[in-house]
């Protein structure tokens, strides 16, 4: 069977550190998924104001919209879980998306991750 080319694991392996690579990549990848949605938080979190404008505005229409789709089908009380579930859905929901990128493998493709 022939194993994907894996952009990560390639440069781990330019670095040194090839053994970590290939023994774990859906970690090293969910690492990477968590590296992404921490500089997209940063980014939308940058410059908040009460006129948002640029990434505010677009990460807040999508959480907003998140939270009403939760109410709407828990009720009332899925303002007092979104928190969670919606941190879960963003972090699966990339996890499945950056697999579609050539050289990436997805993290939720492996259970124990």
């Amino acid at each position: 069977m022939e194993h994907p080319y894996l952009f990560f694991v390639k440069l781990f392996e330019l670095l040194g550190i090839g053994h970590f690579a290939h023994a774990y990549p859906h970690v090293i990848y969910s690492w990477v998924v968590m590296i992404i949605l921490i500089v997209l938080g940063s980014v939308a979190t940058r410059s908040i104001s009460m006129i948002p404008a640029g990434a505010q505005n677009f990460f807040e229409i999508f959480i907003s919209g998140m939270e009403e789709f939760m109410v709407d089908v828990i009720g009332e009380e899925g303002r007092w879980v979104f928190p969670i579930i919606g941190t879960v859905f963003i972090y699966v929901a990339e996890c499945n998306l950056i697999g579609l990128i050539p050289g990436f493998l997805p993290p939720s493709a492996n259970l124990n991750t």
